[in-house]
């Protein structure tokens, strides 16, 4: 059994949206329990954002 979050591509855009519109991935993270890593990695936002 796999504890692998499945994220729908709706929340991924909009996570991606407010990362880009405050060029803050930390406090994204925070605001929806998600770690900084999982936003870089399986969102694809880079580390410059």
């Amino acid at each position: 059994m796999s504890s692998k979050n499945q994220y729908s591509d709706e929340f991924k855009e909009q996570i991606i949206k407010k990362c880009q519109e405050t060029g803050n991935v930390a406090t994204q993270a925070q605001r929806y329990n998600i770690s900084t890593n999982t936003i870089h990695t399986q969102f694809g936002i880079s580390y410059s954002c």
